[in-house]
């Protein structure tokens, strides 16, 4: 069947690959971390780049830790 990838934006906080960025938001297909990046000053920033619509996800225990939030 055809159609949209899922994706899925995922909020870091201080990622080890890109010093010196405060937040960043990277955008995955289906499990395939895509070079698209968004950098931000704040979270609020960092958030305000997600697609409205989209649903926000608990982070799990097991995610890296600097990994805040997950949408889809």
């Amino acid at each position: 069947m055809a159609g949209d990838p899922l994706n899925i934006y995922v909020v870091y906080k201080r990622p080890r690959d890109f010093p010196g960025i405060e937040f960043l938001v990277r955008r995955w297909e289906v499990n395939i971390p895509k070079d698209v990046l968004y950098a931000g000053d704040s979270l609020d920033e960092a958030r305000a780049l997600i697609p409205r619509g989209s649903v926000r996800l608990e982070r799990s225990p097991t995610d890296d830790p600097c990994i805040l939030e997950t949408w889809l």
